[in-house]
């Protein structure tokens, strides 16, 4: 039997009429409970490729799910980034108008400065002149 199972699986598969044979020889020399176990050691040898597929497909589908999820993660994360770029567009025109607003506010005040400067230097020729009118006055 271990030569037959030995061979190449193709010939076996086309023609298993040596091994069955085989077994029909020592069938019925075989207790019931080993006849039983080697039945259940068939079924389970039978179902190893089926059982191997199924777990292959279920690595596949959670490396598949785990996949989506980042993809999934980075289309959020580019959502965010975009949305925050339009945001930061929007804004360059409150800011240059802030800008505009603020550089016309300091052209008014450069000019109060300016005027109040001219003020504050008529006052104090005021004071230095204040002794000599006092004294015409006297």
């Amino acid at each position: 039997m271990r030569t037959l199972l030995q061979d190449d699986i193709g010939r076996l598969v086309e023609d298993a009429s040596p091994i069955r044979r085989l077994f029909n020889e020592i069938k019925g020399r075989i207790p019931e409970e080993v006849l039983e176990n080697l039945a259940h050691a068939a079924y389970i040898e039978h179902m190893q490729i089926p059982v191997s597929r199924a777990l292959r497909h279920m690595a596949d589908r959670a490396q598949m799910a785990k996949t989506q999820e980042e993809v999934d993660s980075y289309k959020h994360r580019t959502q965010e980034v975009h949305h925050r770029i339009n945001f930061l567009e929007n804004c360059r025109p409150e800011i240059v108008g802030a800008i505009d607003r603020l550089k016309r506010r300091r052209a008014e005040l450069a000019k109060e400065m300016e005027q109040i400067t001219k003020e504050i230097a008529a006052e104090e020729k005021k004071l230095q002149e204040l002794p000599s009118i006092i004294n015409e006055l006297k």
